[in-house]
């Protein structure tokens, strides 16, 4: 871990070097928060330390290095430059929008649609009969649903003791895997515990993110040939999943914050896996296992309970 003074000089050159306030602060806590989104760094919290007495910096943000060449020009541009573009694009859009509905042509229920999309989510409009459309009845956007996309077979069977009495009251349990790939025998061992769980009563698999490919494929190779629903998306939106006990297999970008994570009686039972180690992204300074709303173990201790 290391602690980055962000109060400091944007740059060592006699142009920069007396550029030192609230807006050089600002710029470098937006360039290590790009490094954060490229996957250049971890962010662990901000801290103060007491180093004005010696002219040093007295803030500080805190962070893990997942890069070991940050700082060359040809990674930059490799991973860097993509999350630029996409954020440009986005705030282009956005001002796009806006300047459409300063203009008052459009119901904005329809621009704000448009905030919201994505491939993979469904967005429902509801007017409220903005100024627009009381002019131009024509205008208005009709009320939209998102149907619940029912399965074709029994979904939500009844969870065996085992399984409730290891989730808990909160009906969530988290599962740390192995950052690393592990050996042919604890891959050959979580193939046969997703099978068990067919029978344990969890028949829906949700992936989060870019899990592991020797997980996806062990996933896979699991339910293949028997009556699971499965569904993919990029980022954590419950809500939007198919309703029943579940198996949710997340990656560490992906993974939800334990602030924004459902329990009690009208949560759909949840185990919830994610790498070892697994930051929560509403609180970098601590490991998700350690806020988590319900249980953790490990993927050693899950297979071996549920292959007992």
């Amino acid at each position: 871990m290391y602690s980055v003074p962000i109060d400091i000089a944007p740059g060592a050159s006699v142009e920069d070097i007396d550029l030192v306030g609230e807006l050089s602060t600002d710029w470098n806590q937006r360039t290590l928060a790009l490094m954060a989104r490229a996957g250049l760094i971890r962010l662990l919290g901000a801290e103060l330390l007491d180093t004005e007495q010696t002219g040093g910096s007295s803030k500080f943000e805190r962070l893990e290095l997942l890069e070991d060449r940050h700082s060359d020009l040809v990674v930059w541009e490799a991973k860097i430059e993509p999350v630029r573009e996409r954020i440009m694009r986005h705030s282009a859009e956005s001002f796009d929008l806006l300047q459409r509905f300063v203009q008052n042509r459009e119901c904005p229920a329809r621009l704000l649609a448009h905030l919201y999309e994505r491939p993979d989510t469904e967005v429902a409009v509801h007017c409220s009969s903005c100024a627009r459309c009381r002019q131009e009845p024509g205008e208005r956007a009709p009320d939209g649903v998102i149907p619940q996309r029912l399965s074709p077979w029994q979904i939500e069977a009844p969870l065996a003791d085992l399984l409730r009495h290891m989730i808990g009251p909160t009906r969530n349990l988290l599962v740390s895997y192995p950052r690393l790939e592990p050996a042919e025998r604890t891959k050959r061992e979580v193939e046969e515990m997703i099978q068990r769980l067919d029978q344990l009563g969890i028949r829906i698999c949700i992936r989060v993110g870019d899990v592991p490919a020797w997980l996806a494929a062990r996933a896979d190779a699991a339910i293949s040939g028997r009556a699971w629903v499965t569904t993919a998306t990029d980022h954590w939106s419950p809500f939007g999943w198919p309703k029943g006990p579940r198996l949710v297999l997340s990656s560490e970008a992906a993974a939800p914050g334990a602030r924004t994570i459902r329990v009690g009686e009208a949560t759909p039972p949840t185990i919830l896996f994610v790498p070892s180690g697994t930051r929560d992204p509403m609180q970098p300074e601590r490991d998700l296992g350690s806020v988590f709303p319900g249980p953790t173990t490990t993927l050693e201790h899950f297979v071996a309970d549920i292959l007992q």
